[in-house]
């Protein structure tokens, strides 16, 4: 027989009888799923105020007044009271900060939250980058509290800052700095690991180092102890490790957030060269960097230098490359209308997909089952490109999110504004595709779509079944009222099949996408795994150099290898 015929024979065989490894190692690191199913959603976006230099942070004071006060990254906190930017600031504290680049810089103003008491003690909590210099220092991160006004509501005291926490940053990026009040009503802090590329800080780097406050979420507790005390169960009370960390393993943790309904926290890590990353966070957790960029090795190493295991690792909930995205920006849970689609999914963004032009993009998370997450579109105008970098999103009294955006690179000029996320009601809901999912070629088969009308108006229903045949808008039909469509699909593939609603006034609602899969051969897919068998194949040539010395194996060994370099190909 063909020697090269005998070489692919055995590969073959050895990825089929790897299987059970794939399932293993796939669930374990949770592999980016490269077909993403498009259920988008559709909203407007209402600018509420503008001509701010960077907004990056959106808060309210809890008090029912419904204000609004956005840090901006030079250093200035202001109020939009009833949809109105008040001309006076709330607070200044420019000259506190650090001198900042206008081309760009990641330091500044990066925090501000507000007392859970804020409407009895007035405090509100800010975290921004102060000059300092020293061996290995760049600037220092400072987190104070101070007091509003107790004639002015709108106006906070400048002489009441009182510095609860000073944290020295070796270089200008990575500040993390969100501020949180948890459920419980401890202060929870994200930092970042530091800054640089790649965590180079000391031997393991500070996202693994639990002896610096670096690369981790804090909890504090202000209500006690000068300046602060210690919540009796933070996980690493009475262990080795600091005991304000929370949880630990980030690279820069841009904007978190607790939601409303389940308490859990959400947290969007920022990545180095290809992932980004959305966590639930949980006590104690290490999410991995410097050890995993998202769900792939950054340094395999450091694992096994820590003594650790992929078990003693927690996995994101969602990721995408940098095709997708450059920087993530974390938001929150809609937890608003109940009625809309947007309820329950979490409100996310990535700064911009590339640097030149500002491309901005929207995102939300629907878990699908319990602790599945999908990643879809937030559309505006029938895209999730807002052609502006996204800095931040926040929330207001009742749960509604704003987006905070602008059109410049650095903390310069006056291109920054506030919109709010209005959810487009007056549109069909995306309608809700059931039937059949795994089935056999030139079989009809029913597949029911549904869809609601906010008006009651009756609803057309456009299909694109996904092999070249449509069915064009079929109706009219009651709205919320279940309709029935066959279909037969006569080759062996995956299949989308695309649906979208119009009702009587010609307004459509967002497609929706269902996957249909007809039998095909599978196996081939276990060569995008033969990169795991050139670790195996390693590990067996150090163990018995003979098997590598074979002229067979070795030939063997030479196609996984080739395999491995060319896996994204495959």
């Amino acid at each position: 027989m063909n020697k090269k015929f005998l070489i692919y024979s055995f590969i073959t065989m050895l990825s089929i009888s790897m299987a059970s490894v794939s399932t293993i190692i796939g669930e374990k690191l949770n592999q980016s799923n490269d077909f993403e199913i498009k259920n988008d959603i559709e909203v407007e976006l209402q600018t509420i105020a503008s001509e701010f230099n960077s907004p990056v942070v959106l808060s309210n004071a809890g008090d029912t007044t419904n204000r609004l006060f956005i840090a901006d990254q030079i250093g200035i906190i202001y109020v939009i009271e009833n949809d109105i930017l008040l001309s006076q600031p709330f607070l200044d504290i420019s000259e506190k900060i650090v001198d900042l680049n206008s081309v760009y810089d990641e330091r500044g103003l990066l925090g501000l939250t507000f007392h859970p008491d804020y409407e009895n003690n007035r405090k509100f909590y800010v975290y921004y980058s102060s000059p300092k210099k020293g061996l290995l220092i760049n600037h220092e991160s400072i987190l104070s509290e101070y007091t509003a006004s107790s004639t002015n509501p709108n106006i906070a005291n400048p002489n009441s800052e009182k510095i609860i926490l000073r944290i020295d940053q070796p270089e200008e990026n990575h500040n993390g700095g969100q501020l949180e009040f948890g459920p419980d009503g401890y202060l929870y802090i994200g930092l970042g690991d530091g800054g640089g590329a790649g965590d180079k800080h000391g031997n393991i780097g500070n996202g693994q180092n639990i002896t610096t406050l670096l690369g981790s979420i804090l909890r504090i507790d202000v209500d006690n102890g000068n300046p602060y005390s210690i919540p009796a169960d933070n996980p690493f009370v009475g262990i080795d490790g600091l005991d304000e960390i929370f949880a630990y393993g980030f690279r820069n943790p841009w904007k978190f957030s607790f939601d409303r309904e389940t308490n859990q926290l959400f947290v969007a890590d920022v990545g180095q060269d290809l992932w980004e990353e959305v966590d639930i966070v949980i006590s104690g957790g290490n999410y991995g960097w410097r050890i995993m960029e998202g769900n792939h090795f950054y340094d395999e190493k450091l694992l096994s230098d820590l003594g650790l295991t992929l078990e003693d690792l927690e996995f994101p909930i969602n990721e995408y490359n940098h095709d997708i995205g450059k920087s993530i920006t974390g938001g929150y849970v809609y937890r608003v209308n109940q009625d809309s689609e947007l309820y329950g999914k979490y409100i996310f963004g990535d700064w911009s997909s590339q640097y030149l032009p500002a491309s901005g993009k929207l995102f939300y998370l629907k878990e699908v089952e319990p602790d599945v997450w999908e990643r879809h579109n937030l559309l505006v105008d029938g895209s999730n490109n807002i052609k502006r970098y996204i800095l931040s999103f926040g929330e207001d009294e009742q749960g509604n999110i704003y987006v905070l955006s602008k059109t410049t690179i650095g903390p310069t000029g006056k291109t920054g504004d506030v919109r709010r996320v209005v959810p487009d009601s007056k549109r069909p809901s995306q309608p809700k595709i059931t039937g059949i999912k795994n089935g056999n070629i030139g079989v009809e088969y029913d597949y029911n779509i549904v869809s609601i009308d906010s008006d009651g108006d009756q609803l057309f229903y456009y299909i694109d079944w996904g092999d070249g045949s449509f069915q064009d808008w079929s109706g009219p039909y009651s709205s919320g009222q279940e309709i029935t469509f066959k279909h037969a699909f006569n080759k062996k593939r995956i299949y989308v099949i695309k649906a979208k609603a119009k009702d009587t006034s010609t307004l459509e609602s967002s497609w929706t996408n269902f996957i249909v899969r007809m039998p095909r051969i599978t196996y081939i897919a276990n060569f995008k795994l033969l990169f795991y068998f050139q670790r195996i194949l390693d590990t067996f040539h150090i163990i018995n150099n003979i098997f590598i010395k074979q002229d067979f194996y070795k030939e063997v060994y030479k196609e996984i290898i080739k395999g491995g370099e060319n896996r994204n190909e495959i």
